[in-house]
């Protein structure tokens, strides 16, 4: 399932967050919020509701979107692709 994440960060955090965007274009979610957590933000996140679209092994470039673990160890007994 994909679904849009949106957290929002002071004005003037903008130029700098536009400046590691240009260092790492292919950041994401993740990546973002952790580094506006490194830049002293304090990002109240939240899901955007009607946002969520299954996703598909096919969508996703051939690899799995559902995989199941039986123990600790996170051995893969199942994944869908």
């Amino acid at each position: 399932m994909t679904i849009w994440e949106e957290f929002n960060i002071e004005d003037d955090m903008q130029e700098s967050l536009l400046s590691y965007l240009k260092d790492f274009p292919n950041s994401d979610y993740n990546d973002l919020y952790n580094w506006a957590c490194d830049n002293g933000c304090d990002p109240e996140s939240h899901t955007l509701e009607g946002t969520e679209e299954i996703l598909t092994p096919e969508d996703n470039g051939g690899q799995s979107t559902l995989e199941i673990t039986a123990d600790l160890n996170r051995k893969i007994i199942f994944q869908n692709a």
